[in-house]
């Protein structure tokens, strides 16, 4: 109790309850939707631009918001050219791109299969993209 207390007069917030008390009647839409998002992150476990492999601003690269060292970033562009150059990932790519063919072409009944079909053609480009992106000849 003496907790909770002390961090309201610090200007905080006990307990979710609380907060979510006191952003309801927030005038600011922008602030309300930061604090959603955060809220909804944390609850789900959800995926954001900070958590996936990107160059830093600064040089380097940053995977989940962390910096990785060079010895990482390497040992990732090695990996990256492997499976660009491995046999598996050439059957994989003809698989998904067959698949998603297939379900255009052959199979699809209602603009549900389209969508699903371009979004697997989109998944394999999305991992080839990637990969190519990760490992420059």
């Amino acid at each position: 109790m003496l907790r909770a207390w002390i961090i309201e007069k610090l200007g905080g917030y006990p307990d979710l309850d609380a907060a979510i008390d006191a952003i309801r009647f927030e005038p600011d839409a922008k602030h309300k939707r930061a604090i959603l998002t955060m809220t909804v992150k944390r609850l789900f476990a959800t995926i954001g631009p900070e958590d996936i492999l990107r160059e830093a601003p600064e040089g380097g690269w940053l995977y989940q918001g962390k910096h990785l060292s060079k010895a990482q970033v390497a040992t990732l562009r090695d990996e990256a050219r492997v499976i660009l150059k491995s046999s598996l990932w050439k059957v994989i790519q003809t698989d998904l791109i067959y698949h998603s063919m297939s379900k255009a072409w052959k199979e699809s009944e209602d603009i549900a299969d389209l969508t699903a079909a371009k979004l697997l053609a989109f998944y394999a480009d999305i991992v080839n993209t990637r990969l190519k992106r990760m490992a420059p000849e």
